[in-house]
């Protein structure tokens, strides 16, 4: 969950998770039904001011349904969301999925980032979930995640800090910061 701003007026932007089977399905979603719940990619945007849902409309390379990941906002009412759980025949498995997304009232739009797009060291990040990420905001430089530890798929923890950087300019590097 993210807070994003249109207008002066404050939203929660909600996006995924694992839970029962929803009451209500929206077609513009997916939901995945595996052995320990629902998993859905559902959006919703919750307006504070007045306590009313939105469900968005959705264009480009959506997240599948997923939880257990990292959503961080980079500026204004752009994201990134990075890795979790995702299912695969049923079973949940981590996974190492990055997209970037941008916010408005009434869209939200996705872009998959793929490993051949980022430069640098030729790292990617390990299939994780129940990891942890930051947003760092330089002076002179582009906005930056962090991503450390989390499980892979084997329910091992994962031992590495990475360092995505340039996220804002479409230009990715990733490189590693410690171990």
């Amino acid at each position: 969950m993210l807070s994003v701003e249109f207008d002066g007026t404050d939203y929660l932007f909600m996006v995924g998770g694992l839970g029962p089977t929803p009451a209500v399905k929206h077609p513009q979603f997916q939901y995945e039904q595996s052995n320990d719940g629902a998993y859905t990619n559902e959006q919703l945007l919750y307006n504070l001011s007045n306590g009313q849902f939105t469900v968005p409309s959705v264009s480009g390379q959506c997240c599948p349904p997923s939880s257990f990941f990292t959503i961080n906002k980079i500026n204004g009412n752009k994201g990134i969301m990075l890795g979790g759980v995702v299912t695969h025949d049923g079973d949940p498995i981590p996974c190492n999925n990055v997209f970037i997304f941008n916010v408005t009232h009434s869209t939200i739009h996705w872009e998959s980032i793929k490993k051949g797009s980022i430069s640098g060291e030729g790292l990617w990040t390990k299939e994780r979930c129940n990891h942890a990420s930051a947003i760092i905001n330089g002076v002179s430089t582009s906005p930056a995640l962090v991503v450390i530890g989390g499980y892979d798929n084997n329910n091992q923890p994962v031992n590495e800090c990475l360092l995505f950087d340039n996220i804002t300019t479409g230009q990715f590097s990733c490189k590693k910061v410690c171990k």
